[in-house]
């Protein structure tokens, strides 16, 4: 453990030289052990996976055939239709060649019509369907014999590789109520985001003692989007030429207009909160610059004109100081930081050349993350971490053949890794953080609720979302949960979807037209009226993991229940439906427009 905490002061290096085939390794020898732990033929399965291979290109094969010969048949229909209404105009205007060339081509096409294309069309269905039925055959023995394997994959298979890699790296089953009493008693954690934030992922855990937890949310938020119509008008002109005749001349012009109107917008944020009580008054935030996109050349003259601004800065506020090294200073741009002296406490020279290593390095994401410290919680931001794969599906890996099987299990988890270990990189740049153990903390006896909110977001949010949104509802939803009692080691909740319907209104805009008169341009846009639902849902505690699930009597493929992280939820009863401004249903502000709601898109 001593040496793991030592090789994490270089983190970035750590990675490069050790952590990245460590982990390989891992996950290598994991999957040979569950191979044989499954006890399945690998060589019947190697065996019978080429011969499907073989018998799928062969389907493939004769499929294109078939297409192709269905293709000339569609063909020579369409030759022989011309040609009969060819021999029918020919007789009409009593012309000999287009009568003999009509009835010749009407010919030739029905006879390869009815002969040629006929048998080979048969021929060839005949063909494609055994070589179907043999290539789904195959297909189903490789996943018979390798099912047992597949069968034995669970999602906490990748956190224990994790943690195997780093052991100082520890995740929890869930994100428990001890966990949340321990970082929001001790750290000031607050996991109350209000009705514009639901959770649909979290992992916590601890490094050293020091807790964190990884947040995906889907956060609503209120834009303007921009909605154009447009009228088309028509005039008439007079005017003399140059013989002295009066003439007409008709215009016409497509006026345009556009107005904002307000717009929910719905975005994913997955973000790393840790807790440590280094430097406990500190206070600070940076944002990512990508600045290991740039050039040499460029970046040492980014840096110049960051650090000129560190320097004015310095000038204006007699509690900032530049920290000596321009380069990191001015790369990470900690420019808000409220005290000098811990700001320095955290980074050291290592610490420094730590960050700086990181932010500049283009293996494997360099500067593109965001981060922020406010007293002892300190919030991580990366645009990787966006796309990472936080609740992971032990579907991901299966596939017919053990070989392939083995390429999905390593490269998805070998991703899964690289993502979570470079979130915590710019906290493990810090040696501090690292050296830093936690005071004890003296936890409550017994808590009001069994499972936090956050852990019931999840399991919601994992199901069909039509089980909680109001049945008008055309947008995104945010779902949140209420605690209503708890029972044991049962908790009872009230789950209240907030989503929106949509109405088309229209706007009569003013646009001057090229004929000196104003016209009232029409123009469309979406009302969106907020839409609530509440429903009753229950968790309780299910003593088994995944793989267990999968066979137990609890499973299936019902939509009402879900299990996940071992807790178990299960659907009740709608308690309560409302619209918000049901007289907004009235569509007439529409009325001899041709508009409707599927003419807009949703975001």
């Amino acid at each position: 453990m001593e040496f793991d905490t030592d090789r994490l002061l270089e983190p970035a290096k750590a990675y490069n030289e050790y952590y990245r085939d460590k982990f390989t390794q891992n996950a290598s020898e994991f999957f040979d052990e569950l191979t044989k732990e499954s006890k399945i033929d690998t060589e019947e399965n190697r065996k019978v996976s080429e011969q499907y291979r073989k018998a799928d290109k062969n389907r493939t094969e004769l499929k294109s055939k078939l297409s192709a010969y269905r293709g000339w048949r569609i063909f020579f229909i369409v030759l022989a239709v011309a040609a009969v209404v060819s021999f029918i105009f020919g007789i009409r205007s009593q012309n000999e060649w287009v009568i003999i060339f009509g009835a010749a081509v009407a010919i030739v096409s029905l006879i390869l019509i009815f002969t040629v294309f006929k048998k080979k069309i048969k021929y060839y269905t005949e063909l494609h369907k055994t070589a179907d039925e043999e290539a789904t055959k195959l297909y189903n023995r490789a996943y018979e014999i390798i099912s047992p394997l597949l069968d034995l994959f669970d999602a906490r298979m990748t956190l224990d590789l994790c943690q195997k890699t780093v052991p100082t790296l520890v995740f929890d089953e869930n994100f428990n109520m001890r966990r949340f009493d321990y970082l929001s008693g001790k750290y000031g954690y607050c996991a109350d985001y209000g009705c514009d934030i639901s959770t649909t992922g979290v992992l916590s855990g601890e490094i050293i003692g020091n807790p964190f937890v990884f947040e995906r949310r889907l956060v609503h938020k209120w834009g303007t989007q921009t909605y154009t119509g447009s009228l088309t008008i028509h005039w008439t002109t007079h005017y003399t030429d140059s013989e002295g005749h009066t003439r007409t001349e008709h215009h016409t012009q497509t006026l345009y207009a556009s107005v904002h109107k307000p717009k929910p917008f719905y975005n994913f944020d997955t973000r790393l909160v840790y807790g440590n009580e280094a430097a406990p008054d500190l206070s600070f935030s940076r944002q990512m610059t990508h600045c290991e996109k740039l050039s040499e050349r460029k970046r040492q003259s980014f840096v110049k004109s960051r650090y000129r601004d560190i320097k004015k800065l310095a000038k204006r506020d007699g509690d900032f100081r530049e920290i000596g090294n321009e380069e990191f200073d001015s790369l990470f741009f900690a420019a808000n930081r409220d005290h000098e002296v811990q700001f320095r406490l955290l980074f050291t020279p290592l610490a420094q050349k730590n960050m700086t290593g990181i932010l500049t390095g283009d293996s494997p994401y360099g500067d593109d993350f965001a981060m922020s410290k406010a007293g002892c919680l300190n919030f991580v931001s990366s645009e990787h971490a966006q796309n990472w794969n936080m609740n992971i599906d032990s579907a991901d890996y299966y596939s017919y053949d053990v070989d392939i099987c083995r390429g999905n299990f390593i490269s998805k988890n070998e991703e899964y890794f690289k993502s979570v270990f470079f979130d915590f990189a710019p906290l493990l740049s810090i040696p501090l953080y690292l050296q830093m153990k936690p005071h004890e903390y003296i936890y409550k006896d017994v808590y009001e609720r069994n499972y936090t909110s956050l852990e019931a977001e999840v399991l919601i949010n994992r199901m069909p979302r039509a089980n909680f949104v109001h049945p008008k509802t055309v947008t995104n939803a945010i779902l949140k949960t209420s605690f209503d009692k708890k029972n044991g080691s049962n908790d009872e909740l009230t789950v209240t979807a907030y989503s929106y319907r949509t109405v088309v209104r229209v706007d009569y805009i003013p646009v001057l037209g090229g004929d000196g008169h104003m016209h009232s341009v029409p123009v469309p846009w979406l009302l969106y009226i907020p839409l609530e639902q509440q429903t009753k849902v229950a968790l309780s505690k299910l003593d088994m993991d995944e793989r267990e699930y999968r066979h137990s009597k609890f499973s299936g493929d019902s939509d009402s229940h879900t299990f996940y992280h071992g807790i178990y939820l299960t659907l009740g009863n709608i308690l309560y439906s409302a619209d918000s401004s049901p007289e907004e249903s009235d569509d007439s502000d529409a009325d001899g427009l041709d508009i409707d709601e599927g003419d807009f898109t949703l975001n």
